[in-house]
């Protein structure tokens, strides 16, 4: 029960980082804002997150799940391997992009932030978790995959975002990455 009660109050607090991330740009939100954000004291917030760093690093983990599952749901619905990849990395392009919540992670001044963000372990390893899944097979190095396949997803979004839209990603993935996928 306190747990639940823990995690109730951390999600309460990382939306509440969202409000200030919105309002303020990820750079420049403190604990103060997320503070004020949640109506609640900047203790509160430190008692959830040591440092601004690990409230940084739970959201954007939180919200890549939220995405993830979305995308890996589309992607499941495609019935061979090389379409789910495509699926999962155009799917997550798109749905990151159309995220109020990582919206502000995708401007200029929070790019550092969020290619660091991006690799983290845990994001990779939920990705690799699911390819024997969306492969239909287990790869021979599924957290090198996953690494990989998290690191296009992050320049699709990073380097010249929006410069293709989601059939156009679909294309260039069909062409390029299909040839060298396992199996």
């Amino acid at each position: 029960m306190a747990d639940e009660r823990t995690r109730i109050a951390a999600d309460r607090l990382l939306d509440a980082a969202a409000v200030a991330f919105e309002a303020n740009g990820v750079r420049s939100t403190t604990m103060l804002d997320v503070a004020a954000a949640a109506e609640c004291s900047r203790g509160t917030v430190y008692r959830y997150f040591a440092n601004r760093d690990d409230l940084l690093r739970a959201f954007v983990e939180r919200e890549m799940a939220r995405i993830g599952a979305e995308a890996g749901r589309r992607a499941m619905l495609e019935t061979a391997p090389i379409d789910r990849v495509v699926e999962l990395v155009a799917g997550s392009v798109e749905l990151v992009a159309d995220s109020p919540a990582i919206t502000p992670f995708l401007e200029q001044d929070a790019l550092g932030i969020t290619t660091q963000l991006g690799g983290s372990t845990e994001i990779v390893s939920a990705v690799a978790d699911a390819l024997p899944a969306l492969l239909g097979m287990d790869p021979d190095d599924p957290r090198g995959l996953a690494e990989w396949l998290v690191r296009v997803i992050m320049s699709f979004l990073t380097v010249g975002a929006g410069s293709r839209d989601g059939s156009e990603i679909r294309a260039y993935l069909r062409r390029y990455v299909g040839p060298v996928l396992p199996g």
